[in-house]
């Protein structure tokens, strides 16, 4: 996880770290928030001064802490809540404002983005990250991880390795696509070991019959609804059907509860 700088005697809960795709900065943060999240050490204070400028020293500050905490900079052109912006200013004894600052120049909040990231000892995601993260994902993405955890979980491990988080978007369709070949290689698995005839009576279920909406597949895959007589009498015959096609001759060793679950 993130070591924080050891002049700073604070510690960011890993609440902090699971946050949602954008950073959203609070507006109204508590004291107790400022101090943990927003406290620059006598180095960080050194490196910010660095900046020509004043709006430009908070916008830094800012983007420092942004990093340091959530593992992301805050997006181009976003302004900081002014609280948090004040904060900072205050250590670094600049003026208050009452809105949060914006670099005037792209270059200038890229420049910044540089700095922070070699300062903080962080890696850009580029292909090198991609390929190493891809490779992580595709074993967890036959464990019983699925993409709701796996996102988390690959945030968490980018922190880990210093990378600056991809936008969400970036991140979830990497995630669809590593997932999505993992369940077809699940399939492929699967159906391997199905008997002919097995797999023959299998298709004969995807039919659909004249007169209705749903192949038989479909309808032993339902839902069940609210129980009653009638409608146990009748999953106790849809048992009793599956038990004759030999569904309990498929082999799912090896795929685990979660995934088989998905394909059932």
């Amino acid at each position: 996880m993130w070591t924080p700088d050891p002049s700073i005697p604070l510690e960011v809960s890993t609440a902090v770290h699971r946050r949602p795709s954008s950073i959203l900065l609070p507006e109204a943060p508590s004291p107790e928030e400022l101090a943990q999240f927003w406290t620059l050490s006598a180095r960080d204070r050194t490196g910010v001064l660095r900046c020509q400028g004043e709006a430009n020293q908070r916008r830094f500050a800012v983007q420092l802490c942004a990093l340091r905490v959530y593992g992301r900079f805050l997006p181009e052109a976003t302004p900081a809540p002014s609280a948090i912006t004040n904060y900072l200013a205050q250590q670094l004894a600049l003026p208050l404002v009452l809105f949060g600052d914006v670099p005037g120049r792209l270059a200038t909040e890229t420049g910044h983005r540089q700095r922070i990231r070699a300062y903080l000892g962080w890696q850009v995601f580029d292909d090198e990250a991609r390929t190493r993260l891809t490779q992580w994902l595709t074993q967890r993405a036959t464990d019983d991880l699925l993409l709701h955890a796996l996102v988390t979980r690959a945030e968490d491990l980018l922190r880990a390795w210093q990378i600056v988080l991809p936008t969400r978007s970036t991140l979830e369709e990497l995630i669809d696509s590593v997932t999505a070949r993992a369940q077809d290689g699940v399939y492929s698995r699967i159906v391997t070991r199905l008997s002919p005839e097995l797999q023959k009576t299998i298709d004969e279920l995807l039919y659909v019959p004249a007169g209705e909406r749903r192949s038989m597949l479909l309808q032993l895959k339902k839902y069940p609804p609210e129980a009653s007589n009638a409608v146990i009498l009748r999953y106790i015959e849809c048992y009793h059907f599956l038990q004759t096609l030999g569904v309990e001759t498929i082999d799912l060793s090896g795929v685990s509860p979660p995934h088989a679950s998905v394909l059932g």
